[in-house]
């Protein structure tokens, strides 16, 4: 397993025949110009916390433009603040205080993206209290949330006590491990490094939720939804079948998540048009690999910056575990 989580960080070595995976991968696929086709969806991207707010920072010149970046911060002592990052703005510009700016930032969109780091009193308060309000407002949400390290006793308790409740008021709730990190470190990475790759992997998931949605792939889902990707390179854009296992073999991929799936989107990266008959070809093997799910989608996407290669992400959506 750690040879498999280091090749990660290592972009030019192949983890087996069909390319294995890198770095590069997700630095491709993350850049401002994918998808090709800007966002016309309403969609909000808030931050809470200071892990939030370190990651919208981050987003800010790296989502489509029509994707509003916010930020709710508190520091002790002071009410919390409100903050708005526009794509091509040098500095945030602050909306207000308190609660009460929570239905400002929320009028007239459909979908909420919320990140945060989970075990503090900031994000697990006050993500639970903007999810409520966005249910209120039957605005979908998707949680990317940040659970801390092992070490930091009643942190954890707390971090799992706020996860259960916002998996069971959100669409799809996907979670970051900070031992996941912890462990990619007993390799050459360093700690900056892999906080990069934890950044890449959330532009990469917001990204790919946000395609997935525009074209009406989870219209119908309900609340109380785990979420999880996984990804996988080809330099043989032939190697349709091959790529998909190796994106269903993704470290990243909770044990045992494959038969507890309820849904799989699979989104193929080529620099040239896919054949509609490889399109086919894809849902066939994504079937047969994946045999217990009952819904499986397929959607290719051309891109010129993949070169000769082909990239694949898998997404699955499965139950909260009980």
């Amino acid at each position: 397993m750690l040879d498999f989580i280091r090749s990660i960080f290592e972009p030019n070595r192949a983890h087996d025949d069909a390319g294995g995976y890198s770095l590069e991968y997700l630095e491709t696929t993350s850049s401002p110009q994918w998808p090709s086709q800007p966002s016309q969806a309403r969609a909000i991207v808030v931050g809470i916390g200071g892990c939030g707010k370190n990651a919208v920072q981050y987003l800010h010149d790296k989502l489509p433009p029509a994707i509003g970046l916010f930020w709710l911060v508190q520091e002790p002592g002071q009410p919390l603040s409100a903050w708005r990052q526009d794509t091509n703005a040098s500095s945030p510009q602050l909306l207000g205080h308190g609660e009460s700016v929570f239905r400002q930032i929320m009028s007239g969109i459909e979908t909420l993206y919320l990140i945060c780091g989970l075990g503090g009193s900031v994000g697990s308060d006050f993500s639970l209290k903007l999810v409520r309000l966005a249910s209120a407002l039957s605005i979908k949400t998707h949680a990317l949330v940040t659970m801390p390290f092992a070490f930091e006793g009643t942190r954890v308790t707390a971090a799992r006590k706020a996860l259960d409740q916002l998996t069971e008021e959100t669409t799809t709730c996907m979670v970051f491990h900070n031992d996941e990190l912890r462990a990619m470190l007993s390799g050459q990475a360093t700690l900056e490094y892999a906080f990069t790759l934890h950044k890449l992997w959330l532009t990469h998931t917001l990204l790919c939720l946000q395609q997935i949605s525009e074209v009406g792939l989870l219209d119908g889902l309900g609340q109380g939804n785990r979420l999880c990707m996984g990804f996988g390179r080809s330099d043989d854009p032939n190697q349709i079948e091959r790529t998909i296992e190796v994106a269903l073999k993704c470290p990243l991929l909770p044990h045992g998540v494959l038969h507890q799936a309820n849904r799989a989107f699979l989104l193929l990266g080529t620099a040239t048009t896919l054949p509609s008959a490889a399109v086919t070809q894809a849902g066939i093997s994504a079937k047969a690999q994946l045999a217990s799910i009952p819904v499986i989608n397929v959607q290719a996407q051309r891109d010129s910056r993949m070169n000769g290669d082909l990239y694949v992400t898998c997404l699955l959506i499965y139950g909260a575990p009980p």
